[in-house]
């Protein structure tokens, strides 16, 4: 799909389309930048829940939306 082919698109599914490339973005962005944290800082990438690094407070579900 080319650039142009989008522009034959009605605006509803464009504007649709652009939520969900920022949506995917953003959960990918999110996950790249947990890893980066935890091999920087010598934790496990596979084991361990998230946490706040200043009090130790373990992050809930609802933390973790970006």
């Amino acid at each position: 799909m080319s650039f142009s082919d989008l522009l034959q698109l009605p605006v509803a599914w464009v504007i649709l389309l652009l939520l969900v490339v920022g949506l995917i973005g953003s959960c990918f962005g999110s996950f790249i930048n947990c890893l980066s944290w935890r091999m920087t800082h010598g934790q496990s990438i596979m084991r361990g829940r998230s946490h706040c690094p200043s009090c130790q407070h373990v992050l809930e579900p609802i933390d973790l939306v970006p």
